[in-house]
């Protein structure tokens, strides 16, 4: 994209740019223009030409080389020297010191100068009254209970607050001259409830450790014979109050964790006893001999596990070796989903149950693998079907053929006897694309017959006059057939006669079996007509058509309409035809625009044709070419009449789009100004009227 003249960005920030990148070193090199920055990717630096020829560049700084010299206004900056760092000479106006902190001592104050530069530093040290503070200790002294230790501040530097220290939950709090003690009250027993009494509306519990208490029922509670009282309310310390909703309302004991409740009611008791023997039961140990695993422990945990021989006792163990230990017993052995990695043999019988799908990746199934010899039974399928005969596939070892039928047997002994008149043998049948029979009942020597079924459902050979007579020719016999006309029918049966004849025009003869069905000479004569021809044009149609009685058409007469028999009145065009005018709401003639006109687009009338589309289109455009390669600045004579123009220019040589200054000096001109005078004709100038 090309700029022709210079880009104004009106104070905004050019970002994300990058400086021409130049392979090399720009320098009698490159042609450029005075100011041209360009960036040297091989010597990774800037350069600008400096005006003194076209190829005449200066290297700025980079990042391997220093700045050569500095120019400044300011008489305090003094360059040091044109070394890699250069120093820069700092005009001194403080002598102050450097400032350690020792002891207590701290800075209290800094001075700046107008520069920022520090001008003095104060400093301070901090000063410490030491007093003596004792603390006395006692108990219950100024507390809210008699079980509180109070810590209060004595001496010269004492104040008049004490320090608390009070028991909580469970804790108890003890002193002894300077020493506190703090304690748990829990003494990390067990306890729990292990009876109950009840005496005078209390119910006294009693058990093991701290547990134990008495809960006066507060006179909530049934007596013999008191059918109408009840318990109120029962309320325990730190839990929620059990209140009596009716007279009738129910107090259920709950056991909790190792805490069992039994009742009498011959005595009325109800006794509460723990399950815990205040032991921890755990495992400690575990051995293993002769088949038995051994559990010990502390308390009352231990146990002996049999494993009857059904364990593992090295890495080399087998099945057989395992089950020699003693589980080679009548006890079947019992798994879940089981994987063999490896192949799996059966050499006895392999049962499967409760299979609903069988998948075999295998394309045969081979049967009686591995037998040698003669062979002596029968092999295949069989399909068990309860109340039902079985049916079988089988190959027949005796016949030395397929058999497809269905049996009385099982196969408990591998042969099966399918019966004869179910069964399907493959000994007298062939299929491959033609049915063969080799056996056939009549066969005979010839074999162009028919094949029929005779009444022991065999297969018979039958030649042709057996079939006619068959079916009921000759001495033969048929079955009945119909015979219908589309309207009616008739049955013919065996024996019966079926005459053809002939009505009217049409005969039927019979020589030799044959039937001949003809017509007789036309005798029927028609009146005649001379031939009637009507034809007209333009709006001339049939008027009148005139018949006999025997439907002839003997006279056709003819018409023209007028525009009056079809409801207009008025002028018509040169055909004779009424044409209304169209309108926005109409359909009707319109006259086409020129393409003057069109081009004028102010006629609202007319219909534009695509020529005056086109004149419309060309009479808003211009399009011209400019640049002498001495000139930059061209009058552009558009002739649109607007300043509402869309301007374009693009490098003919390159067909790069570029941009110069452009001014709409009037409705018909263009004013083209570029920084460097274009090449003869090379600037093409596009102009489009909006």
């Amino acid at each position: 994209m090309k700029f022709l003249n210079n880009l104004d960005l009106q104070s905004n920030e050019l970002q994300n740019a990058v400086i021409h990148n130049y392979a090399g070193n720009p320098d009698g090199n490159l042609s450029g223009t005075e100011g041209q920055i360009v960036y040297s990717t091989t010597l990774d630096a800037l350069f600008y030409n400096d005006g003194a020829s076209a190829t005449s560049w200066e290297q700025l700084a980079s990042g391997t080389s220093a700045v050569s010299s500095v120019t400044a206004g300011d008489s305090s900056i003094v360059v040091g020297g044109t070394s890699t760092n250069p120093t820069i000479a700092h005009a001194d106006t403080s002598s102050v010191s450097d400032v350690t902190a020792a002891s207590r001592t701290y800075v209290d104050g800094i001075t700046f100068d107008t520069y920022g530069h520090v001008q003095t530093i104060s400093t301070s040290t901090e000063t410490v009254t030491n007093s003596d503070t004792t603390y006395s200790v006692s108990v219950g002294a100024g507390a809210s209970n008699s079980s509180t230790i109070v810590l209060t501040a004595g001496g010269s530097g004492s104040g008049t607050d004490s320090i608390e220290i009070a028991g909580g939950s469970n804790v108890t709090i003890s002193e002894s001259g300077d020493v506190i003690t703090i304690a748990a009250s829990d003494d990390n027993d067990i306890d729990y409830v292990n009876a109950a009494s009840f005496s005078s509306g209390t119910l006294n519990l009693t058990g093991v450790g701290n547990a134990g208490a008495s809960v006066s029922l507060d006179g909530r509670y049934l007596l013999i014979g008191d059918e109408d009282a009840g318990f109120k309310t029962i309320s325990v310390s730190g839990q929620s109050d059990v209140v009596a909703d009716a007279t009738d309302d129910t107090l259920t004991l709950a056991a909790g964790s190792n805490v069992t409740i039994t009742t009498n009611a011959s005595t009325d008791t109800i006794t509460f006893a723990s399950a815990n023997d205040n032991d921890i039961d755990y495992i400690s140990g575990a051995t293993f001999s002769s088949g038995t695993l051994n559990l010990t422990g502390v308390g009352n945990a231990g146990a002996s596990v049999s494993l009857d021989g059904r364990y593992l006792q090295s890495e080399s163990d087998t099945l057989d070796s395992v089950t020699g230990r003693g589980a080679t017993t009548t006890n079947a052995v019992t798994v879940g989903d089981l994987t063999v990695n490896g192949d799996l043999t059966v050499s006895g019988n392999h049962i499967i149950t409760l299979a609903e799908e069988v998948r075999v990746e295998d394309s045969l199934f081979v049967l009686n693998h591995g037998f040698t010899g003669t062979p002596s039974e029968d092999a295949g399928l069989l399909v068990e079907r309860g109340t039902a005969t079985n049916v079988a596939m089988i190959w027949d070892e005796s016949a030395d053929e397929f058999v497809f039928g269905t049996t009385a047997e099982a196969g408990a002994d591998n042969t099966l006897t399918l019966s004869g008149t179910a069964a399907v043998r493959t000994g007298a049948l062939e299929v491959d694309g033609t049915l063969q029979l080799d056996s056939v009942v009549n066969a005979g020597v010839d074999t162009d017959k028919f094949l029929v079924l005779d009444s022991s459902g065999n297969v018979d050979f039958r030649t042709g006059a057996e079939v006619l007579s068959d079916i009921g020719a000759g001495s033969g016999t048929m079955s009945e057939f119909t015979i219908s006309d589309g309207s009616s029918t008739s049955v013919i049966t065996n024996g019966d006669t079926v005459t053809v004849t002939g009505t009217g025009l049409i005969s039927v003869a019979e020589s030799g079996g044959t039937l001949t069905v003809s017509t007789t000479a036309n005798n029927y004569s028609h009146p005649t007509q001379s031939a009637i021809n009507a034809s007209g044009s333009g709006a001339t149609v049939v008027d009148g058509v005139t018949v006999n009685t025997l439907g002839h058409t003997t006279a056709v007469s003819t018409r023209t309409l007028t525009l009056a028999n079809l409801g207009y009145t008025g002028a018509t065009d040169a055909n004779n035809y009424v044409l209304p005018s169209a309108t926005t709401t109409v359909t009707g003639g319109v006259e086409l625009a020129t393409t003057t006109e069109a081009s004028t687009g102010t006629d609202s009338s007319r219909a534009v044709t695509a020529a005056g589309v086109q004149k419309f289109y060309n009479d808003r455009r211009y399009k011209t070419s400019i640049g002498d390669g001495t000139n930059t600045a061209y009058t552009v004579t558009h002739g649109l009449g607007t300043k509402d123009v869309v301007v374009q220019l693009y490098d003919v040589s390159s067909g790069d789009t570029v941009y110069a200054d452009i001014v709409r000096s009037s409705t018909t001109e263009l004013e083209i100004t570029f920084g460097s005078a274009p090449a003869s004709n090379d600037i093409r100038v596009l102009v489009i009227e909006l």
